[in-house]
């Protein structure tokens, strides 16, 4: 026995060339093994690149920071309780500039949250930037997922804001509709103005 799962999820081949596994029903471990290997270059990429991380990552132990700069740290994803938190103030106000990997004219969408999704609840409004990388493959997941729900030439039904701004979730959803045929009924989002 191998150790996967019996049952066979459309994404699989997905999510096996993404993590660059040979095999269309990838095993839980080259999964967790990938996951990890990303973990490690994210990490050392917002050590080297965000400025609020960078800072962070200073005051951690030496064998960490050595460890993320020869990208061999975390090694288990217990590890990972050494790291603070990211708090809503560091996503309010112009805060967000400060945890940007990329220069500011990389960053294609601007999105502003009135959310309690982060510890603190509604007392900040948090800003995420996103870059035009970010977007496609938040795209191309919708595509991936769109296309075990729907076929060529069917009719979604979309209830979700952000259709009239590009990059918007709504805007991704019905590119991704497009590209696999089918097209978008938009509809009012059932929850605005509900409190």
């Amino acid at each position: 026995m191998s150790g996967r799962p019996s049952s066979f999820c459309p994404l699989d081949p997905w999510i096996a060339g993404l993590c660059g596994l040979p095999d269309a029903r990838p095993d839980p471990a080259g999964v967790r093994a990938w996951q990890m290997d990303a973990l490690r270059r994210t990490l050392r990429l917002v050590m080297e690149r965000s400025p609020l991380y960078r800072e962070r990552f200073a005051t951690l132990p030496a064998f960490v920071r050595e460890g993320l700069r020869r990208g061999l740290w975390p090694r288990v994803a217990e590890d990972l309780t050494l790291i603070p938190f990211t708090d809503p103030a560091e996503l309010a106000g112009e805060g967000w500039r400060r945890l940007l990997c990329v220069s500011q004219d990389k960053v294609a969408r601007m999105v502003t949250l009135h959310t309690s999704g982060t510890t603190g609840g509604r007392s900040a409004v948090k800003r995420l930037a996103f870059s035009e990388d970010d977007l496609a493959r938040t795209g191309e997941f919708f595509a991936v997922g769109m296309g075990v729900l729907a076929r060529p030439g069917d009719t979604v039904l979309i209830l979700l804001p952000g259709a009239e701004r590009p990059g918007g979730v709504a805007d991704l959803l019905i590119r991704a509709l497009a590209r696999l045929g089918g097209g978008p009924a938009q509809g009012e989002p059932v929850c605005r103005g509900v409190a």
